[in-house]
């Protein structure tokens, strides 16, 4: 945070060429500076950051009957990069109105998206410095539901499961996303229409659970069977025997499967856990990368075969 004279410091930084720092501060337009490089233990000073007075752009959302849609994303983008400094996107309230803040003097473009839904857009032209512009309309089509069950060989219901919708019309959005309750049941919601092909989410990949079907329809009734995973367990140590942390973790297996440990194969604290299908032998793969003082990050890896994956790895 800068002081109450606009000075501030950042301590601890290190050494390498192309740092950006960017600033931001209620109801002006956040800022990223220019590139500076920063020598390993040495002071640079005289970085200034201006900032000028944003702008406040207010609207509503409404479906095809005029009437306000709650709960619609509205971001908006532009010349400038807004994520993270300024009211980029923001949620429209129960009457479908939004308002967004500290944004550029630049030609905007308001996008509004609802999950299962198309994406609408408007665009805003000759904003001044400061400006409060109002009245801004955004039409959203409400689109039509698609719903059915999902359950397994047996009957089970398959609860807590991800779809997705892929569209075989390439003007209608890629794919839709919807995910099961507790009784196995899906609704993808507001969805625009035409021919959907479904996919369930399984074993990290999606797969082909239906034929094609149409949108709107109701009473789907799918069957899928889920790949059978088998559960490794594991530390990563260094040479002193201690876990190291920020590894990341992959097991493989002869044919090509593989999977990843923690978020996308991130492990905090050298402990992982990982579920792959297919048959042993798995291969259990650890890479740290390496690097300091600005240089280029190497990466150092570790690999181990593992035949019994009841037994935990190190």
């Amino acid at each position: 945070m800068s002081d109450e004279t606009g000075r501030f410091v950042v301590e601890g930084a290190p050494g390498c060429e192309g740092w950006v720092l960017f600033a931001r501060r209620e109801g002006y337009a956040g800022r990223y500076g220019d590139p500076i490089d920063v020598k390993p233990g040495e002071e640079t000073s005289g970085v200034e950051l201006r900032l000028v007075k944003g702008c406040t752009v207010r609207g509503r959302v409404i479906g095809e009957d005029g009437q306000g849609l709650a709960d619609h994303h509205v971001s908006v983008s532009g010349r400038s990069e807004l994520r993270g400094v300024a009211d980029w996107r923001v949620m429209t309230d129960a009457q479908g109105a939004f308002e967004m803040t500290s944004l550029p003097a630049e030609e905007l473009t308001l996008s509004v998206f609802r999950q299962g839904g198309k994406t609408s857009r408007v665009k805003l032209s000759d904003l001044e410095v400061g400006e409060v512009r109002e009245g801004i309309v955004v039409a959203f089509e409400s689109g039509v539901d698609v719903t059915g069950t999902l359950s397994d060989p047996g009957g089970k219901p398959l609860k807590r499961t991800s779809l997705q919708g892929k569209y075989r019309d390439r003007r209608a959005p890629h794919s839709v996303y919807a995910t099961t309750d507790a009784k196995g049941a899906f609704r993808f919601k507001g969805v625009p229409p035409g021919q959907l092909q479904l996919y369930v989410f399984d074993a990290g990949k999606y797969v082909k659970v239906s034929e094609v079907i149409e949108a709107p329809s109701s009473g789907h009734r799918l069957t899928f069977a889920k790949a059978t995973l088998t559960k490794i367990e594991g530390t990563v140590v260094g040479p002193d025997g201690e876990p190291i942390p920020g590894c990341h973790v992959v097991a493989r297996t002869n044919d090509g499967k593989h999977a990843f440990a923690g978020r996308r194969g991130r492990v905090s604290n050298g402990v992982f856990t990982v579920e792959i299908e297919g048959e042993p032998p798995f291969w259990i793969t650890a890479s740290k990368p390496t690097g300091r003082d600005g240089r280029p990050l190497n990466l150092r890896f570790a690999s181990v075969k593992v035949d019994d994956p009841s037994t935990a790895v190190t």
